[in-house]
């Protein structure tokens, strides 16, 4: 199961964001949170919101946490283990070093009143690109507008609708 949420304040097709740097988090939910729960279905949730001169994007799931699931990923084969949060480190280094504005990352390890992990939150925060007082920057590997609309369908936001 899973939500996604937009704030109503934002103007999706105002803003440009790089592509695929949101999809690997949410692989990461999938296939270290989520897939060993032994309780309960599993949830992602990716919120989209303005915050100051940023675009906030959240993905927070209700997995094992990452201490558990690191656990499971030591007895994995190593042609098993992804690369990507690895690459998307290196592009974001990348795109930090090209624009006066970063991409900020933060990973929080939830957990419930007994301090029990019940999840992890990962807290992006992209530049702001208004379309309307600039066009958007080339971004290394492309770049897309956001537009909830029809993200199923659309290469730059890798199918996440």
């Amino acid at each position: 199961m899973g939500s996604f949420d937009v704030d109503p304040s934002l103007d999706t097709g105002q803003y440009s964001i790089p592509p695929m740097l949101i999809q690997p988090f949410v692989e990461n939910s999938m296939r270290h949170g989520l897939r060993q729960k032994t309780t309960g279905e599993g949830f992602i949730q990716i919120r989209f919101a303005l915050s100051g001169k940023k675009l906030q994007v959240t993905v927070e799931d209700d997995g094992i946490g990452r201490k558990k699931a690191a656990i499971y990923k030591t007895r994995e084969h190593i042609e098993d283990q992804s690369r990507g949060m690895l690459i998307t480190a290196g592009r974001i280094r990348m795109i930090n070093a090209r624009y006066n504005d970063h991409i900020d990352i933060a990973v929080i390890d939830l957990e419930d009143q007994e301090g029990q992990p019940k999840g992890a939150r990962v807290a992006m925060q992209f530049p702001l690109f208004s379309a309307s007082s600039a066009p958007p920057p080339k971004w290394p590997y492309g770049g897309g507008r956001i537009s909830c609309s029809d993200w199923s369908n659309d290469p730059n936001t890798g199918g996440m609708n």
